[in-house]
């Protein structure tokens, strides 16, 4: 009787298992094909009929997504932006926010069950950026920096574990503060206490030292920010965009001539054509002085 009860239980476990993987199919499926009643009929059944997943999770957030992309609404941010006659101009429409926090919300559902998952918090991450909830995107930072403390940086995603945790979690850090750097006006305090906060926890990565430098230009202290880009720098982090602020900083900020022709000397050999041809005018402009 017991011999036959274990095999009535595997039975229905991998029954669950093999009914999560068509549900996730078949609900990719309807939502890439525009499809979304029958997506969300799906889910619904998904809901009530076998076990939550990773991917029930990101299959409600996607469905929601795509349910905000077909009502648009005009990005408020656009306007603050225009008004204060900054670079940072957005296109006019952003999916509907209220719609995309129900999709985060179920995000949220999948990080509490699943912490070590990051693609869950990249998802998360682009969905909060794309619709300017930008202070929830830097609480979110930091919660993914603490939970990469607890787990050891034994992030899994999609595919499996990853090869390197900590430099997956490197670059996703990178992608939230490229997002809040175009929205420093109205994100600066809370930008610089995550900066504040990541270097704490991992004082060795030479791309965190990158994003204080960027945060010190940005409120104007030149000297201050070098310090801390050439400290990026010369722990391994030779990003094209990097090695051109420390040339344009020193040139047109410092006037360090002697220290913008090193800076644009290693600019020169960059792939990057027009960054290349860049450091190759001032190289012949400053060297004539």
């Amino acid at each position: 009787m017991k011999k036959v009860l274990v095999i009535l239980l595997t039975l229905i476990i991998g029954s669950v298992s093999v009914s999560s993987k068509e549900y996730y199919k078949d609900t990719c499926k309807a939502i890439e094909s525009g499809n979304l009643k029958k997506a969300e009929t799906l889910l619904k059944k998904w809901d009530r009929e076998t076990e939550k997943d990773a991917h029930y999770y990101i299959c409600w957030f996607n469905y929601y997504y795509f349910t905000a992309q077909t009502k648009p609404v005009e990005d408020k941010s656009e306007a603050i932006e225009n008004k204060r006659k900054t670079k940072n101009i957005r296109a006019g429409k952003i999916p509907d926010p209220e719609i995309m926090k129900k999709g985060i919300t179920y995000l949220n559902q999948g990080i509490e069950k699943y912490p070590d998952r990051l693609d869950l918090y990249t998802t998360k991450h682009g969905a909060l950026f794309e619709v300017r909830l930008l202070n929830e995107l830097v609480d979110s930072a930091s919660d993914m920096l603490k939970t990469s403390k607890e787990i050891d940086n034994k992030w899994n995603w999609e595919e499996g574990p990853y090869e390197d945790g900590k430099i997956g979690l490197m670059v996703e850090l990178d992608k939230v503060f490229t997002s809040l750097g175009q929205f420093l006006e109205t994100t600066q305090d809370k930008y610089k206490a995550l900066i504040e906060e990541e270097y704490s926890l991992y004082p060795e990565e030479s791309v965190l030292a990158g994003h204080k430098g960027y945060y010190l230009i940005y409120v104007n202290q030149y000297k201050d920010a070098v310090v801390w880009l050439e400290k990026s720098y010369n722990a391994g982090n030779h990003d094209d965009r990097l090695v051109a602020l420390l040339a344009i900083i020193n040139e047109q900020e410092l006037k360090d001539i002697k220290s913008a022709i090193k800076w644009y000397d290693i600019l020169k050999d960059t792939k990057n054509e027009r960054l290349h041809f860049t450091a190759l005018q001032a190289l012949y402009r400053l060297k004539a002085l």
